[in-house]
């Protein structure tokens, strides 16, 4: 579950379109687009900048433009997130990565300048949730109209999610095709399918292990079966002093059935036991936060005596299917 939820982080629900250098996108695509076809997108730009702190010291990073709907999954580690007013009006105000900001010695409140621009810090990014191709711990992040100067007008990127009359795959091809009616030579990415993908091979992988438990279980199950098997043996005169006494073949057979079941029993409790301190175990190693069901345990529970039962049934008929003579016969 924990891999499937960082998988999900991977931005499932978002799609990248980007054009050939030839044509490229510029700015108020993203508002055509939606206007035309209904899908909900970003307009975002990468180009390199030098900030320069309070201090004097420089440093060459890459400057994200978007729109506030991008700074959604953004977290801070200090500050605050600029207002919509302040993103939109071109409020001079940014986002500093974590270690962007220790490199050049600033913090929130302070005046950092990209690009020969004065911007007030107003929060230190920690990290995203959300894939992206720049590291955003070292990047500043900035109003897209701020930055399309820098570029006269050209977008980069155009950043599409699912809404709710859109999936995500219905929302790249209207995306597409409406591009390329426009003349443009686009590229679509999503990690819809790479994360089909790998909730494929997760998917075999727990079956695989399912399948090594079933053989463990029919490996037990045969432990049982020989023990019993022993037992019977060993306890051929007492089988045949209950059988002169006129206990019923069913009533042998019971017993024995009885003893398959106590064994699958207190096996499937301690292997229960020692599986959930395993998973603890494992857990802290991997860190990862494991943690056993109640549900999935009393399944393995049933499992493992429905094993017993199963595999208790033949040493529990040879046992009932002795003749008296036979049982009390000495080897």
């Amino acid at each position: 579950m924990q891999v499937e939820n960082e998988m999900s982080r991977l931005g499932i629900d978002k799609g990248w379109i980007t054009a050939s250098a030839e044509k490229p996108f510029y700015q108020n695509e993203a508002e055509w687009l939606k206007y035309n076809t209904g899908v909900s997108a970003q307009e975002l730009i990468y180009v390199p900048a030098q900030i320069e702190g309070a201090k004097g010291v420089k440093l060459t990073v890459t400057a994200i433009g978007c729109e506030k709907e991008y700074l959604k999954e953004i977290k801070l580690e200090e500050g605050r997130m600029p207002r919509a007013s302040e993103w939109q009006e071109h409020t001079p105000v940014v986002l500093l990565g974590k270690e962007a900001a220790e490199q050049i010695g600033v913090e929130c409140g302070e005046i950092v300048t990209v690009a020969q621009k004065g911007f007030e810090i107003c929060g230190i990014v920690l990290n995203a949730e959300s894939v992206s191709s720049v590291p955003l711990e070292s990047a500043v992040l900035l109003p897209v109209d701020a930055l399309s100067t820098m570029t006269n007008g050209i977008v980069h990127e155009l950043q599409i999610t699912k809404t709710e009359k859109l999936s995500l795959i219905q929302a790249e091809k209207l995306a597409v095709r409406a591009l390329k009616n426009q003349g443009h030579d686009v590229t679509a990415v999503t990690m819809q399918v790479q994360m089909e993908a790998a909730s494929s091979v997760l998917s075999t992988f727990i079956s695989v292990l399912g399948w090594v438990a079933l053989i463990c279980t029919l490996t037990g199950g045969i432990g049982i079966m020989n023990i019993l098997l022993v037992s019977i043996r060993d306890r051929r005169r007492e089988i045949g002093v209950m059988k002169s006494m006129g206990a019923l073949p069913k009533q042998i057979c019971g017993l024995f059935l009885l003893e398959a079941l106590c064994y699958a029993a207190l096996g499937g409790i301690l292997g229960i036991l020692l599986g959930m301190v395993l998973i603890y175990a494992a857990g802290r190693s991997l860190d990862l936060q494991a943690k056993a069901r109640f549900g999935e345990c009393l399944a393995l529970f049933a499992g493992s005596v429905a094993a017993g039962a199963a595999f208790g049934v033949l040493p529990a008929l040879r046992a009932a299917m002795l003749t008296c003579v036979d049982a009390l016969r000495q080897e």
